[in-house]
């Protein structure tokens, strides 16, 4: 039986945000000696700005193609998606449809809808607090419940000092923005909740425009810094991961 692992991501097209996301498939892909292991991107927008730079980047639909072509018969799917939104549905679903023709086929949840994992993320954004103030964990909200869920149940599990909003939905910017002044806090340190810091990120969060977070934060009266780095660059973040593809591939 011909195995192989299959890394989903979101993607990106910018570039220090690609090499993120790489540092992070290339240690799952290490930890997998003798398994073939593709890659695919989940976002058609983004998988349309990659091929305008020359790069061919396939879809999960079409990875899994090529894989059955090529005689794979046992796959396991990981998504490095954070939350069960749209997108990730959509991979779900392309899986799903394909199922009856692997004889075996595993596939992954997104990372924070396992509470432990959550729980576990939480404990890491403890060191990532300045000493002084609070942080803000930005990601970027995705529809449905069960992603509402997620954002709700770290929020739960972060310490004192570290709050949770999102670009799209709740909590927002005027959710954090009440609590920020509750707690009586005069700096903040922002920090992307996503895979990688790409547009998203460095253009919502922390761009020179002044609806931006960071410049909305600095006009309500706040110290605001922003560190730019995405979860997949963190070690610990990437130990978390590394943890899921293990409970993925057990026999």
């Amino acid at each position: 039986m011909e195995r192989a692992l299959l890394i989903v991501s979101y993607g990106t097209a910018a570039a220090p945000a690609r090499a993120e996301q790489t540092a992070l498939e290339d240690r799952l892909a290490g930890a997998v000696p003798g398994c073939a292991v593709w890659r695919a991107v989940s976002s058609p927008a983004v998988r349309r700005m990659l091929a305008a730079q020359g790069l061919d980047t396939p879809s999960p639909a079409g990875a899994m193609e090529r894989m059955l072509a090529e005689g794979v018969t046992d796959l396991a799917l990981l998504p490095t998606h954070l939350v069960p939104g749209g997108d990730f549905a959509a991979v779900q679903s392309a899986a799903e449809c394909r199922r009856g023709r692997f004889a075996r086929l595993r596939v992954g949840e997104p990372l924070l809808a396992d509470r432990d994992a959550a729980a576990q993320l939480a404990g890491l954004a403890a060191g990532w607090r300045p000493a002084r103030g609070a942080l803000v964990l930005v990601g970027h909200g995705a529809d449905g419940p069960a992603a509402r869920c997620c954002y709700a149940a770290l929020a739960k599990a972060l310490p004192p000092g570290i709050f949770v909003g999102v670009l799209r939905g709740e909590p927002g910017f005027a959710a954090v923005l009440t609590a920020l002044r509750a707690g009586r806090y005069r700096q903040v340190m922002l920090q992307p909740l996503l895979l990688t810091a790409g547009t998203h990120a460095r253009r919502e969060l922390a761009g020179p425009a002044p609806d931006s977070w960071v410049n909305r934060l600095r006009a309500a009266g706040f110290g605001t810094v922003c560190r730019m780095q995405g979860l997949a660059a963190d070690t610990g973040v990437q130990q978390l991961y590394l943890h899921r593809l293990k409970q993925l591939l057990v026999p």
